[in-house]
């Protein structure tokens, strides 16, 4: 059962439990009405099921993964983007991480392991989770900041001087990272490769934010957008749910998961949108 949450300073519902009005609004239409976001596939296959054990219609329905949204709607602008995999990653970091004779590589070295080339793993495992922590928007990226100095009794403390210094070099790299793909992208390719999929939404934040006309074209007859079964709220998904509530007439409605919703709802509460969300950019410190 759905429990809606007191989130009245938020531009969207907020909701703990099953999406109640997946299962009571699902019909038969000739163009959908409802875009449902799911974290992963299973749980889309878990929708689907649950209609078709109620012999419920779907055509007002249509389900999309984060990296699938994002990517249409910049299919409407005038440089639509896809995201590198993993591997892909994997396979362009050493070239440049030796390509960049940046000082703040040498301390994220210290931090990470002598040489950096070959902890690219645990590279790229710090990178996704800062940027799904902060989106690399400079605003969060500083609140990160502060929250660790807070928690230190000097910035000089070592393990205060560690975390900044990963936060300023995996920065830096995903910014490198994204030149890097960009730069290579040759004349007859007319798509972009952005470092990630968290990367290509900011990207469609970014875009959104500046011409909400390219929702309409994307999605010209949707009128309610459902995230569903959601248990983290990573920041760039935050800012999409927060400009599409506010720069589009589409109703949004964010459905948490049982165990983690109400402190993700609270988490909400006590936070304001940044500016310029989408942005991102390069935390430095020293």
């Amino acid at each position: 059962m759905q429990h809606e949450l007191t989130t009245s300073a938020l531009p969207f519902r907020v909701s703990v439990g099953e999406p109640d009005s997946l299962w009571t609004d699902a019909s038969r239409t000739a163009q959908p009405t409802t875009l449902i976001i799911t974290p992963v596939q299973l749980h889309q296959r878990n929708i689907e099921t649950r209609l078709r054990q109620r012999a419920q219609p779907m055509s007002s329905l249509i389900p999309r993964r984060l990296r699938g949204v994002a990517e249409e709607l910049l299919k409407e602008t005038d440089e639509p983007a896809i995201a590198a995999d993993r591997v892909d990653r994997l396979a362009y970091l050493p070239d440049v991480l030796v390509e960049s004779q940046r000082p703040v590589y040498d301390r994220l070295a210290a931090v990470i392991g002598q040489p950096l080339s070959q902890h690219v793993e645990t590279v790229e495992r710090a990178r996704g989770e800062l940027e799904l922590v902060t989106g690399f928007h400079p605003q969060r990226m500083e609140q990160v900041a502060d929250a660790v100095r807070s928690d230190a009794q000097q910035v000089s403390e070592p393990a205060t001087v560690d975390t900044l210094d990963l936060l300023a070099g995996v920065s830096q790299l995903h910014h490198d990272l994204t030149d890097y793909l960009t730069t290579d992208t040759t004349a007859e390719q007319t798509t972009l490769h952005l470092a990630s999929e968290t990367a290509v939404l900011t990207r469609a934040i970014r875009e959104l934010t500046a011409n909400p006309d390219i929702w309409a074209a994307a999605y010209p007859t949707i009128e309610q957008l459902v995230v569903a079964g959601a248990s983290m709220l990573t920041a760039p998904l935050e800012d999409l749910l927060r400009v599409v509530a506010t720069r589009t007439d589409t109703d949004v409605q964010l459905c948490l998961r049982t165990a983690s919703g109400p402190a993700i709802a609270d988490h909400l509460t006590q936070t304001t949108a940044v500016d310029a969300p989408g942005t991102q950019g390069v935390f430095s410190w020293r």
